[in-house]
């Protein structure tokens, strides 16, 4: 049945569709928590090992949605390492990171 059938119908009925509000997130009163800028836009360092970033997306497949987890160091933009799931969570950024740092030893005075 379509959708303009069904509005039909409902409205023949006396029936009216309730659809759920999207939660609103409002932080007026809250304090925002701030995060240190510890790359200061040095987006191209010299030495490997010593800038990665990391990021997800999603890739959609006949078995349903995957999702990807990389680490990218900046010096080279190299993938160091990376990890894919069926649910986009903390295991999932952990197994990537964990990759990459068993994989590359990272500089971490840089």
């Amino acid at each position: 049945m379509g959708v303009f059938k069904t509005a039909r119908l409902m409205k023949t009925l006396g029936l009216v569709a309730k659809k759920p509000k999207k939660p609103h997130y409002y932080t007026v009163d809250k304090e925002q928590p701030t995060t240190p800028h510890l790359l200061k836009r040095a987006f191209n360092p010299s030495d490997l090992n010593t800038r990665w970033v990391g990021d997800i997306t999603y890739i959609r497949s006949h078995q349903g949605w995957s999702y990807l987890a990389t680490v990218m160091d900046l010096a080279n933009r190299e993938i160091v390492g990376y990890a894919l799931s069926k649910t986009p969570d903390t295991k999932l950024v952990k197994k990537a990171l964990t990759k990459a740092i068993a994989t590359h030893q990272p500089n971490t005075q840089g």
